[in-house]
């Protein structure tokens, strides 16, 4: 398990560094309901 800025785990979504579905999911949920702004 990595603790790591949101901005970061998003941008490693997009560099593929990041695969797992429920992880890409969760973080994508977050982002898209404002839950972490």
């Amino acid at each position: 398990m990595l603790e790591l800025p949101f901005s970061q785990a998003l941008e490693m979504i997009k560099t593929g560094e990041i695969r797992d579905g429920k992880t890409v999911l969760l973080l994508n949920y977050l982002q898209t309901s404002h839950l972490m702004d």
